[in-house]
């Protein structure tokens, strides 16, 4: 309930601070609205033209880019649930284990980060917008798609099987030495990273004493808001102090992702939350 209003907030947010930062070169293409509108209804980040000249990456939200597979994820728990595979935990891991083989033997590699690696086209108009997002969703995104649909299955497994799975100490330290084995492997590293990773992870959870900040954001929670609102303060920091260290970078970004994202959670986020007692 509170995916999308959270990110039509943080996607208005980066247009205004994008072109805030660079309005001395910005060119707003004639159908720029319609391709905004486009990209707001499919959960796509936002996008004008030279946002931020002469940075590396230069896009408005680098972050949003996973929302749409993370809605996509939400959807399939409520189909699985409709047809009751919620219920039948072993072939939900059963199908889990497929596609985990399945990435093993086709992984995905993604290509470093350099201009020459990306391909770039500008498509106006909104029903050009609509065939390039099913062009790309059905064609070009498949393998990103299953490569997050199985990390949030091995996350479903993980809770589905929470009461036979025990967390140890001894079972910490081989999965952690499982992970540094898998993690030497292009065909290993993700799927290792989800499922020894996942198991370290909650492992740590469960015998960490939580610190007192911790326990209070189990009833404020920040972290949706922190990860959409890190990108543009990030590249509004670097590109307007001159500069500006690493570190004080990372300290004003944490401090004022924090206040959106408390606002974020207070005003939009917890209230759409409340409307699943009322739907």
């Amino acid at each position: 309930m509170r995916i999308y209003p959270g990110f039509l907030c943080a996607y208005v947010f980066s247009i205004l601070v994008g072109q805030y930062v660079s309005m001395q070169s910005i060119s707003i293409a004639p159908n720029a609205i319609v391709d905004n509108l486009v990209n707001i209804v499919f959960l796509m980040p936002p996008i004008i033209n030279n946002p931020y000249p002469g940075y590396p990456y230069p896009d408005l939200n680098g972050s949003m880019w996973t929302i749409s597979y993370e809605f996509h994820c939400y959807l399939l728990i409520i189909l699985l649930g409709i047809c009751g595979m919620l219920r039948r935990k072993k072939v939900l891991l059963g199908l889990t284990v497929i596609l985990g083989i399945a990435l093993m033997l086709h992984p995905d590699i993604p290509k470093p980060y350099h201009p020459a690696n990306l391909t770039v086209t500008e498509t106006h108009g909104a029903i050009n917008k609509i065939i390039d997002f099913f062009r790309s969703t059905l064609v070009q995104s498949r393998q990103t798609e299953a490569r997050l649909t199985f990390i949030f299955l091995v996350g479903s497994c993980f809770y589905l099987f929470r009461q036979k799975i025990k967390y140890s100490h001894v079972g910490a330290l081989i999965a952690a030495l499982l992970l540094a084995l898998c993690l030497s492997s292009f065909n290993f590293a993700e799927p290792g990273l989800a499922l020894f990773g996942g198991y370290v992870i909650f492992w740590f959870s469960c015998h960490v004493k939580p610190l007192t900040l911790s326990q209070h954001l189990n009833t404020t929670d920040l972290s949706y808001g922190i990860y959409l609102y890190a990108w543009p303060i990030q590249k509004t920091l670097i590109a307007t102090i001159v500069g500006i260290s690493f570190l004080q970078v990372a300290g004003l970004t944490l401090l004022l992702c924090g206040i959106l994202a408390f606002f974020s959670w207070t005003l939009v986020e917890k209230p759409c939350l409340r409307l699943k007692t009322v739907v």
